[in-house]
């Protein structure tokens, strides 16, 4: 004999005829064994089914014998939890979409996954918040299996609006998605709703929001004048075609059309270029040996504008460790400060006049320390030194005095040291980590985020559009991304965002440009990028 059973599905799982071995008085008995879906799944209520069994002489089961079909009604009535406890996977749980202003809007996909699906199914539900950054969604069912394996999938197609829509920035929105199990949502599944938190990235595009400049010079070093005119450049040291090798050069660069003009020849090349603020004197700060050999290799250069002629040649230390920097006395373009090691474990800081040093001099002795920075006060009266701490230190007509800590041990390290590149601007000193420092108080007075994974930024403070400007790296899709954000100065708020090739920290010039140095079109050499419009200044 052969048999087959039918049902709805809406109460029983399964349903087979088990037949024993033998004959009982020249019958063959036999039992319908069902089995219904579980009650956990069920949910209260009562459910209905009917369950038809054939017996037949063939496989087909077209030829039925006597007396078949039977019919069994079915009635499950489950007590206890009014929602069944079927569990669902949202994926992903968060989405980061990305666009240029000037491409097409995004579309991606939500996973929804059913275990366990009851019988009688379950609805979908999904929303957005008004005015957000999302376009349309839109869901579909993809699979599904009955009981005793019963799960299902959907999509949940979210299309986003028009980049050009808004314009560079970060937008935010959030999917509410609920799964229920009657159209009313009146019975909704355990977990729901599930929120789904969107970032939307618009990223600035070249031509659109900003124009763009790349200068294939080889620069060591830039710089801006005083009324961010003009940029200032130091050339590697080359070799010709003809194997004829060619010193360093100053050069002068035209940040309007990048024309790039030679100022001066060089006997070294530099790592830093300091302006003066009254734009009398640029300070070169050299790179160590060079073909020109110098002794001692490390020295500060003084280049007199006005003729363009190197004036001054100072020795800063026998060693070919490069000091960390040089700054300049915002009262008087003679004087300035160098910070750098003075022997292994040993970081000092020292003042100049000219080419006269100041005797008393700034040290700390530590070997958990890897650089030193100094920036000096507004009134030139103190200068802020980053080392093992950050400490606030009076200027003198000796050199460099008492010093107040201002961020103590690993305050500093965790903080103003990780990443350190201190800069002044309106009394606060602002850190490569994003942090304001009101000196005054020594109190933080804000704090710039960037990015998970980006601890330290190359951070342009321009007060007069209140803007920041954060160079990074980060990761987008997998790939390493070059990065320029802007900020609010005073609110600490992100305006807008572009992915450019990035390097040096950038620099501001004109009424609305930035200069940096990034990876040039040879292998190991720089470029300059130029880019200006309202993407910078409002």
């Amino acid at each position: 004999m052969y048999y087959e059973t039918q049902f709805a599905g809406t109460a029983v799982a399964s349903a087979n005829i088990n037949w024993q071995s033998t004959l009982v008085n020249g019958a063959q008995p036999g039992s319908l064994e069902m089995m219904l879906d579980p009650p956990s799944l069920m949910g209260s209520g009562t459910d209905h089914d009917t369950v038809t069994v054939s017996v037949c002489t063939d496989s087909k089961c077209t030829d039925q014998i006597a007396g078949s079909p039977i019919a069994v009604t079915v009635t499950y009535t489950v007590t206890g939890n009014v929602v069944s406890d079927a569990t669902y996977a949202i994926l992903p749980d968060t989405l980061e979409l990305e666009a240029p202003s000037n491409g097409a809007a995004p579309t991606v996909g939500i996973e929804v996954t059913a275990y366990e699906v009851p019988p009688y199914g379950a609805y979908v539900f999904y929303t957005s918040q008004s005015g957000g950054p999302i376009a349309s969604m839109s869901f579909k069912q993809t699979s599904a299996n009955a009981e005793p394996y019963s799960y299902g999938t959907g999509e949940l197609t979210v299309n986003m609006k028009s980049p050009g829509s808004f314009g560079p920035g970060v937008y935010s929105d959030v999917i509410t998605l609920s799964i229920c199990y009657d159209s009313a949502c009146t019975k909704p599944a355990e977990g729901t709703p599930f929120t789904i938190p969107v970032t939307y990235t618009v990223t600035a595009s070249a031509g659109v929001d900003f124009q763009e400049q790349i200068v294939n010079q080889n620069l060591t070093a830039l710089a801006v004048d005083p009324t961010g005119k003009v940029l200032y450049g130091t050339t590697a040291p080359s070799t010709t075609t003809s194997g004829s090798p060619t010193p360093p050069q100053l050069v002068e660069i035209d940040p309007t059309d990048g024309a790039v003009t030679t100022l001066l020849t060089l006997p070294a090349a530099a790592s830093q270029i300091a302006p003066s603020a009254d734009g009398a004197y640029l300070y070169l700060l050299t790179e160590g040996w060079s073909t020109i050999q110098l002794s001692p290799p490390i020295q500060v250069l003084r280049v007199q504008t006005s003729g363009m002629s190197l004036d001054q040649m100072v020795p800063l230390t026998s060693i070919t460790v490069e000091p960390s920097e040089i700054a300049v006395s915002p009262t008087d373009s003679a004087t300035w400060s160098a910070s750098f090691p003075s022997q292994p474990d040993v970081w000092e800081v020292e003042l100049f006049d000219g080419q006269v040093a100041r005797p008393d001099t700034w040290s700390v002795t530590s070997d958990v320390v890897y650089g030193n920075e100094a920036i000096w006060s507004s009134d030139a009266s103190t200068i802020y030194i980053l080392d093992a701490n950050l400490s606030a230190v009076a200027v003198t007509t000796s050199g460099l005095g008492a010093g107040t800590q201002l961020q103590t041990g690993s305050a500093a390290q965790s903080g103003f040291d990780y990443g350190g590149n201190l800069q002044l601007a309106n009394v606060l000193i602002y850190s490569a980590n994003g942090e304001v420092l009101n000196p005054a108080t020594d109190t933080t007075v804000g704090q710039y985020s960037f990015p998970s994974g980006v601890p330290y930024a190359e951070l342009a403070i321009d007060t007069g559009n209140d803007r920041v400007f954060a160079a990074y790296t980060t990761t987008v899709n997998g790939t390493a991304e070059g990065t320029i954000e802007s900020f609010t100065l005073t609110g600490f708020n992100p305006i807008w965002i572009a992915r450019l090739p990035v390097g040096t920290r950038p620099l501001r010039w004109g009424s609305n440009g930035l200069a940096w140095l990034g990876p040039g079109s040879t292998a190991g050499q720089n470029a300059l990028y130029l880019i200006s419009g309202t993407f910078v200044a409002p």
